[in-house]
């Protein structure tokens, strides 16, 4: 039973952020249009808002232990990740241009395994569909 409640609370905080990320989705269908290609960009920049006031406010550091992957996986964590590596890099170099440098890194560290990643799937899955 002890193992269990880690990934409720993963599931249950991944949940709320995810019920907030429709609630954002809903507030701007009215503004931009269910159509308009800014959809996507403007749900992804308000909850990259959250994950980094979260990350400021010291919130996100106190539901990280509590909740594990609930907190990380989202995009807002990833927006709190980015900004931890440059406060922390800002912080220890005190130069700003270390904190640019580390959050940059981070990001092109998790797009690049993510686009090589991607990139294997889709290879497999042209060989695999050619097959069936």
């Amino acid at each position: 039973m002890k193992a269990l409640k880690p990934i409720a609370m993963a599931f249950l905080v991944g949940g709320i952020f995810a019920v907030i990320g429709q609630a954002i989705t809903m507030f701007w269908l009215p503004i931009l249009g269910g159509d308009s290609p800014f959809m996507g960009f403007a749900v992804l920049v308000s909850m990259g808002v959250i994950g980094v006031v979260m990350f400021l406010t010291g919130l996100h550091q106190k539901l990280a232990p509590i909740a594990g992957f609930g907190t990380i996986l989202p995009f807002n964590g990833f927006c709190a990740a980015i900004s931890d590596a440059y406060v922390s890099a800002a912080n220890e170099t005190e130069k700003s241009a270390a904190g640019v440098k580390a959050a940059l890194g981070l990001v092109g560290y998790v797009l690049g395994w993510g686009c090589l990643f991607i990139l294997v799937i889709a290879v497999v899955s042209f060989f695999v569909g050619g097959l069936i």
